[in-house]
C-alpha cells in the first residue's frame, strides 16, 4: 500500500466510529424527548383548562412534582443504556424537556393561586352579608374576625400548591399578601357597599313586617271585597285596600272580561 495509507485508513475508521454513535444518541435523545413530552403535555393541558374552568386541582403540589420526576426519570431511562454521562446532546434535550415542564407548572401553579385568592374574597363577603342580614351591621372586630379565618383559609389551601424542588421555588408569600390587601380593603369600604345597604334595607323590611304578637281578644270586623271588570284582555289589574277600626274593603280592577267569557264563564257583570 502506499506509505502511510494504511494508517490513514485506520484514521478514517476511528473517526466514523463517534459520528455515527453521536447520530444514535441524536436520535433516541429526540424520541425519548418526543415520547415524554407529548406524555406530560396531556396531563399539563387538562390542568390549564381545569383551571380556565375555574375548578380547583386538589392536591397540586404533589401531583406536579410527580409529574417532573417520572417524567425526567423516564427520558433518563430511556437514554441510560446508549448516553454516556455527561453527553452533552442528552443533556441539552433534558435541560429543554424540564424547563417546559417547569413553566407549565408555574402557569397552572399561578391560576390556581388566583381561584383561591377569588374564593377568599367570595367567602369573607358571604360572611359579611351573612353578618349583616342577622344584625343589621358588622363591627369592626368582627371585620377583623372573618378577615383573619380567610386569610387562614387562604394560607392552608394555597400551601397544597406548592410543588417541592422547584427551582427557583414556588411561593405563596406575594399572593397571600395580596389577599390580606384586598379583603382590608373591602372591609374598610364596606359601609359604604350597595350590597351591604341592601342586605340592611332588607333586614329592617323584615322587621317591619313582623306581626306583633297576638292579644288574648276577640275582635269584630266587617270586610268587603269588590271587583270591577271592565272589557280587555287583561293587560291592567290593579288592587286597592283599605282599613280603619278593624274593617277593611278590597277593590280589584282587571280588564279581563272578554277573556273569561270566551274561556266559557259567561257573562261578566261590571261590577261584583
Amino acid at each position: 500500500p502506499p506509505e502511510g495509507g494504511a494508517e490513514a485508513a485506520g484514521s478514517r475508521g476511528v473517526r466514523s466510529v463517534p459520528s455515527q454513535l453521536e447520530a444514535v444518541l441524536s436520535y433516541r435523545a429526540d424520541a425519548a424527548f418526543h415520547a415524554q413530552h407529548s406524555a406530560m403535555m396531556k396531563t399539563l393541558s387538562e390542568w390549564h383548562t381545569a383551571s380556565d374552568r375555574g375548578v380547583q386541582i386538589t392536591r397540586f403540589g404533589v401531583k406536579a412534582a410527580s409529574l417532573r420526576d417520572d417524567t425526567m426519570q423516564a427520558y433518563d431511562a430511556a437514554l441510560s443504556s446508549v448516553v454516556a454521562s455527561g453527553s452533552s446532546e442528552s443533556n441539552s434535550r433534558r435541560q429543554e424537556l424540564e424547563r417546559l415542564l417547569n413553566v407549565n407548572i408555574r402557569a397552572v401553579f399561578s391560576k390556581q393561586v388566583l381561584l383561591l385568592q377569588n374564593k377568599s374574597l367570595a367567602r369573607f363577603k358571604t360572611a359579611m352579608l351573612r353578618q349583616v342580614a342577622s344584625h343589621g351591621s358588622t363591627s369592626p372586630e368582627e371585620q377583623a374576625t372573618a378577615v383573619g379565618e380567610c386569610e387562614e383559609w387562604f394560607s392552608r389551601h394555597a400551601g397544597e400548591l406548592v410543588a417541592p424542588g422547584m427551582t427557583p421555588p414556588l411561593s405563596i408569600g406575594p399572593a397571600k399578601a395580596e389577599v390580606s390587601a384586598v379583603l382590608r380593603d373591602f372591609a374598610a369600604k364596606l359601609v359604604d357597599s350597595p350590597t351591604i345597604q341592601l342586605q340592611s334595607m332588607r333586614r329592617l323590611q323584615r322587621q317591619a313586617n313582623v306581626q306583633p304578637a297576638a292579644y288574648k281578644s276577640v275582635d269584630v270586623g266587617l270586610v268587603l271585597t269588590g271587583a270591577i271588570r271592565p272589557r280587555g284582555t287583561g293587560n291592567f289589574q290593579s288592587a286597592m285596600s283599605y282599613a280603619r277600626m278593624g274593617h277593611r274593603m278590597n277593590l280589584v280592577v282587571c280588564n279581563d272580561a272578554d277573556v273569561a267569557e270566551q274561556e266559557g264563564e259567561g257573562p261578566v257583570p261590571l261590577f261584583r
